[in-house]
């Protein structure tokens, strides 16, 4: 074997070697990524329960109350 055809493998076992790590720290990436997103959207409260229920009792200056609907 030459020379050449030595260094010419080598090269190209790095560069699979290479092409690996870049992909699975890709994949990681992504899925760090992923569960961050998704744990922000898990933190949010959701739409509903930020507005008050229409006609929902409320206590108001110490005496529960209906609430009016809204017109």
């Amino acid at each position: 074997m030459s020379t050449l055809t030595i260094a010419s493998v080598l090269f190209s076992m790095l560069a699979l070697v290479s092409l690996v790590v870049i992909t699975r720290r890709a994949l990681v990436v992504t899925v760090d990524l992923k569960a961050s997103i998704a744990g922000r959207r898990a933190e949010q409260p959701a739409p509903a329960a930020e507005q008050p229920q229409r006609n929902a009792p409320t206590l108001v200056q110490g005496t529960l109350r209906k609430a009016r609907p809204d017109a």
